[in-house]
């Protein structure tokens, strides 16, 4: 909700701050200390790069927000399958653009 609020006053960095604390979130929930350090690590990078998606592709904002939700509900009913199906989806997207596959 917070992340949606952002979104749309136009508060990119701050959208991407909480867009990095949801998937740091669940990271840490893995219970894998040694994972959740190196994620820790790429904090910096992975804020600028949510920064920069959000001022060339506003459209897609709302598309991360709805696979948030879905990611979120999937964990909360306990369905590792429909969990995993959506963040293949949501971490395939950017795998295209970084590729150079999406304008």
């Amino acid at each position: 909700a917070r992340q949606r609020e952002q979104a749309a006053a136009g508060d990119f960095a701050a959208a991407a701050v909480t867009d990095r604390c949801f998937h740091a979130e669940i990271v840490r929930s893995g219970g894998n200390e040694i994972l959740s350090r190196l994620y820790d690590q790429l904090r910096d990078r992975q804020l600028r790069m949510g920064v920069a998606v959000m001022h060339s592709h506003p459209d897609r904002i709302a598309k991360t927000l709805a696979e948030h939700e879905e990611i979120l509900a999937a964990l909360r009913e306990g369905d590792a399958e429909a969990a995993v199906a959506v963040v293949t989806r949501h971490v395939g997207w950017f795998q295209h653009l970084a590729r150079g596959e999406v304008r």
